[in-house]
């Protein structure tokens, strides 16, 4: 039996539309900034957003059900999706309800599958067995007061906590309340995308909390092509805040493109990618001039 061994945590045929085939080798190719050491090339889509083994449930997982279910279920429906959505913007219309429903279910598993939340899933296990190292001496007869519990998060683990179908459900439908808005890249430029192209921005209510999608002002961002972006907005501050046009394309200038493709690489956790080099060097530069403003050390090129 034929295993996969590279597997993408952001669907391929999403980033194929960031991406452009090679004259020469035939090769799909994106223009990619590698954040670690801030080096723009061009990457072959197979190393764009993937792991060998991400999604194997452990050394005996011949079947690979999981990296089956995504790749045979998920990602191909996804696909249909994105060109049915885009082709139905391009006509002028307004965000559908029903393409709205099944955007919103996509998202909230796109965010959950990726090595960034599985990451940060390891991080709060971490924390939640440092607590109760501490606390095991005082419970548990004979236990060392200085015990470490180290989790394990890999496949099975994510699985069991992360990609859940509640949690799925209920993330899609905080999602599906929100306010939406499309945003349209002018002719010649395009909104470049990440490793985590689910993007959760936000500012917490008070030190001591963390930013959810219910967060008062909470937004995500998905871009769905070089052409169209999604920006959903938490109901009650979108119209709080006097915002406008819910459900509608809105053309934006190139000063726009520039800002949200600075957020969207800004957000990369290894990889952001962009149709052209162009597009890629100018969000660079940008990360680097709010780096200097910030008094922030930003990686060398190298």
């Amino acid at each position: 039996m034929t295993r996969t061994i590279r597997q993408h945590f952001v669907p391929r045929a999403y980033l194929r539309n960031f991406a452009s085939t090679s004259p020469n080798s035939g090769v799909e190719r994106a223009w990619t900034l590698i954040t670690r050491n801030a080096r723009i090339v061009e990457v072959p889509l197979h190393s764009v957003a993937s792991r060998a083994l991400f999604y194997d449930l452990g050394p005996d997982d011949h079947e690979q059900v999981l990296e089956k279910y995504f790749s045979q279920e998920v990602e191909g429906d996804l696909a249909a999706l994105l060109r049915e959505v885009v082709a139905h913007f391009r006509l002028g219309n307004e965000l559908d309800p029903k393409h709205k429903r099944r955007l919103a279910e996509h998202m909230a598993m796109q965010y959950l599958r990726t090595s960034t939340f599985r990451e940060a899933l390891r991080g709060n296990l971490e924390r939640l067995g440092e607590v109760l190292g501490r606390l095991a001496h005082h419970v548990v007869e004979g236990a060392p007061p200085d015990l470490q519990l180290v989790p394990n998060v890999e496949a099975r683990t994510h699985l069991l906590l992360g990609l859940t179908d509640d949690l799925i459900a209920t993330i899609a439908e905080i999602l599906y309340r929100h306010a939406w808005r499309i945003s349209q890249a002018p002719e010649g430029r395009s909104f470049m995308t990440n490793d985590a192209p689910v993007m959760l921005l936000g500012q917490p209510l008070a030190p001591w909390m963390g930013v959810g999608f219910t967060t008062y002002d909470a937004q995500v961002l998905f871009p769905i092509s070089p052409e169209f972006l999604l920006h959903t907005t938490d109901f009650i501050s979108f119209h709080e805040k006097g915002h406008e046009g819910e459900n509608a394309v809105l053309a934006v200038p190139p000063e726009l493109v520039d800002h949200y493709n600075f957020i969207i690489a800004g957000m990369a956790s290894e990889q952001a990618i962009g149709r052209t080099r162009a597009e890629v060097e100018s969000a660079l530069e940008r990360l680097r001039a709010e780096a200097a403003k910030l008094h922030v050390q930003f990686p060398k090129e190298g």
